[in-house]
């Protein structure tokens, strides 16, 4: 009860600092920290505890002489709920009755309904004419429901066990030997009377019987002055865009117009509700038009764990339209696998590492510009599709968002490792607070392209001209002939590399020199249980290596690490770090929060430097000759912030405004995709030519989980029809409302 109390009064204190305007003005009675109200919920709990105790008495008192003495103390032991409605009222008498006319506390009794009800109305502004329905077609569920024999539900399986046998034998992964050794027994196939009596005979029902899916297609493709052919496999993005579109299972899940929302504020929490659909609408210049947002990704992914050098270099794909809570859920199949890029090595080829860059950056985007070229004319003059529900749309897919980490973003952008691929902020400026200057366009940095060739016949002079903007050489870039496409717009915040594994990474690694190592162990292993964090018995200093979900449950704890740490400086900046992180991952932002999001990173900036002037900014080990002549190593300070994470901070409010909220585009999403996309295919595979394998498991993945989407809609649909129609009852004194 007294925690109750003590967070009523925190409330309390809360409407009473928002309503004071003037900073420089105070409440005598709720002036200080919210910390310093501990002492008045203990001395409002016996406040309250003496007044309800007085009440009680008193009413206790006016019953009649005859009431038992249990009865009294009936009365006195009053039940929780009215005893929380007497706080609740003691408490709202103390707030200004304006402040209680704005705002009311929400009582413990409120369904949840009821507690949306008192929010503030959301004022809706709906861009008006788009996503203009041409037409009511047949659905994809409708066209697999003409295909069905004899109304079977289960086809192209005989029977209800029939087809949960194959979805057993597909999703679960037995293995080929072990299946057909199972169906080998004459028992088992005379009682279970399957459709199909080996492997080979469940591939070719799942290839040929089950709702189509994109093909996989292959080209190869060459560098100039090179005899060397690379392969790439991929799917047509476009008919990728077709099967999200039509899935029946995103119908009520999608949107089709941007919308601009308000609660006293302006509101981002969906692409929708970003500022870039809205400009992409007005560039369309179409009537009814539908704008279908396309997020791609792309990282590469190693295959082999202990032995060997594998790796697959896998491209994911959706659509901005999906709603984010749904699209990154792995079990939604919302993101598709739509490439496999080569992973060429040239070593061994009398090539320095520079030109071994360059010619892997001109491979990827040769590959991905043939991959993309079919979005060339979808985006500029529109295609018809069809949503789940039959629904037909003028629809037009422009690239808005590149999900990957830093290397794969300077990658993707022309840009020059260590330089900023949004805005023109050089290495040596990284680690600077302020004006970031105009971002980067696309028409600008084709123009720096296109001006290098004309440097004349030398390389160095071209290079030296692409070093003064940043730029690499790579002269045709697969976003050239995009429409509506600005790329370096595109570059999406990361929160796992950029903050988990980024500055989160480099925190730990300063707090561990400033408190030793041993000493943060210590404070890690002391940490009270919690079921919302992870308790290090060991400490961290064991780790080899730390990923992104310890970054993240340490982000919790250093701060209270830290906590008494002498110089108040260092305490700050790890304070406002980690705020920074927390609003950065709002799913819903307004207006005021992204301001206090601006001013963490003021802060920061502020404070950053005491790690600096306390030694503990890491910069890895140098070796230094000693007095004696010996050689040894010195740990090397570093007496900068220019890390391209650190910077990359500034974008993260433009972004939100932008595109939405960060979790619609996380590479958390993309590093889960690697286990379901390349690593589960490259295990049930025979790890030779593993690529040709990993595209045959994948479709017929995508077939059987299509499959069971429209098997699950027709049971769903044969259930409710074979139900009795329920009448209801009537009586002759009785009448049927409808």
């Amino acid at each position: 009860m007294m925690s109750h109390i003590r967070q009523r009064l925190r409330c309390t204190w809360a409407l009473k600092k928002l309503q004071n305007t003037d900073p420089n003005t105070s409440d005598p009675e709720f002036d200080g920290d919210p910390e310093d109200i501990d002492k008045s919920a203990e001395d409002s709990g016996q406040s309250d505890g003496s007044s309800s105790s007085s009440s009680e008495d008193s009413s206790s008192s006016s019953q009649e002489s005859g009431s038992s003495e249990s009865d009294e103390e009936e009365t006195e032991c009053s039940s929780e709920d009215d005893l929380q409605e007497r706080v609740d009222s003691a408490l709202v008498d103390e707030v200004p009755e304006e402040v209680s006319q704005s705002m009311s506390f929400t009582s413990s009794k409120k369904s949840r309904a009821q507690r949306d009800a008192d929010l503030p109305p959301i004022a809706v502004d709906v861009f008006e004419g788009a996503g203009k329905v041409l037409e009511q077609t047949q659905s994809v569920f409708e066209a697999w429901e003409a295909r069905q024999q004899g109304g079977n539900p289960y086809y192209p399986f005989k029977s209800k066990l029939d087809y949960e046998v194959g979805m057993w034998a597909k999703q679960e992964g037995p293995g080929n030997k072990a299946l057909d050794k199972l169906l080998a027994f004459p028992a088992i196939a005379q009682k279970l009377d399957l459709s199909f009596k080996n492997t080979c005979q469940l591939n070719q029902i799942i290839d040929y019987q089950t709702p189509e899916v994109p093909s996989w297609l292959s080209l190869k493709i060459k560098l100039d002055g090179s005899n060397e052919e690379f392969d790439v496999y991929y799917h047509d993005p476009l008919e990728c865009i077709k099967a999200l579109f039509s899935n029946p299972e995103f119908a009520d899940k999608m949107t089709f117009a941007p919308e601009r929302h308000w609660v006293n504020s302006r509101i981002y929490n969906e692409m929708h509700t970003g500022d870039w659909w809205w400009r992409k609408q007005c560039e369309v210049k179409k009537p009814g038009a539908t704008i279908v947002p396309i997020i791609v990704g792309t990282d590469k992914s190693q295959l082999t764990t202990f032995s060997g050098n594998l790796e697959a270099y896998p491209g994911y794909l959706t659509i901005g339209n999906i709603h984010k809570r749904f699209r990154r859920k792995i079990s939604q199949n919302a993101q598709m696998l739509f490439v496999l890029l080569p992973t060429g090595q040239f070593k061994g080829k009398g090539m320095s590492d520079k030109d071994q860059r360059l010619a892997k950056a001109r491979i990827f985007h040769c590959a991905l510009k043939e991959v993309f070229k079919s979005l060339e004319v979808a985006g500029t003059n529109g295609v018809r599709l069809t949503t789940g529900d039959g629904k037909v749309r003028l629809c037009f897919p422009i690239l808005a968002c590149y999900v990957a980490d830093y290397p794969e973003q300077c990658l993707v952008t022309c840009t020059r490792f260590m330089d900023c691929p949004i805005c023109p902020c050089k290495k040596a400026r990284l680690g600077e607070y302020g004006d970031i200057g105009k971002p980067r366009t696309q028409a600008q940095t084709m123009h720096i392209l296109n001006t290098a060739q004309t440097k004349g016949p030398s390389w160095a002079a071209i290079d030296e001209y692409f070093q003064q903007y940043g730029v690499t050489a790579t002269f045709d870039p697969f976003w050239r002939d995009l429409p509506h496409t600005n790329i370096h717009l595109a570059i999406m915040p990361d929160i796992l590399h950029q903050l988990h594994q980024g500055m989160i990474k480099h925190l730990t690694i300063w707090i561990s020199r400033l408190i030793g190592p041993k000493e943060l162990d210590q404070r890690l292993q002391r940490m009270p249980p919690n079921h919302s964090l992870r308790v290090y018995s060991s400490g961290i200093s064991g780790f080899s290596k730390l990923m992104g979900n310890e970054h993240r449950q340490l982000s919790k704890q250093l701060l209270g690490c830290i906590a008494d740490y002498p110089a108040s400086v260092v305490v700050n900046a790890t304070r406002v770090l980690c705020d920074f992180l927390e609003i950065a991952q709002y799913p819903s932002q307004s207006s005021d929060t992204l301001g206090y999001l601006e001013e963490t990173i003021q802060e920061l900036h502020k404070y950053k430097d005491i790690f600096i002037r306390l030694g503990a900014r890491e910069g890895g080990f140098t070796p230094v000759i000693s007095d004696y002549n010996k050689l040894i190593k010195c740990w090397l300070v570093v007496k900068n912030f220019n890390l391209p994470k650190l910077h990359m901070m500034l974008h993260y409010d433009k972004a939100i405004r932008l595109f939405g909220t960060t979790d619609g585009y996380n590479t958390v999403t993309t590093e889960r995709m690697h286990i379901e996309a390349v690593k589960i295919p490259y295990r049930a595979s025979n790890r030779c030519n593993v690529i040709p394998q990993i595209m045959v498991w994948m479709e017929r993945k995508d077939r059987v989980d299509r499959l069971a989407l429209l098997v699950k809609r027709s049971v769903h649909q044969a259930e409710m029809q074979n139900q009795p129609s329920q009448k209801p009852n009537t009586t002759d004194g009785q009448r049927m409302i409808c």
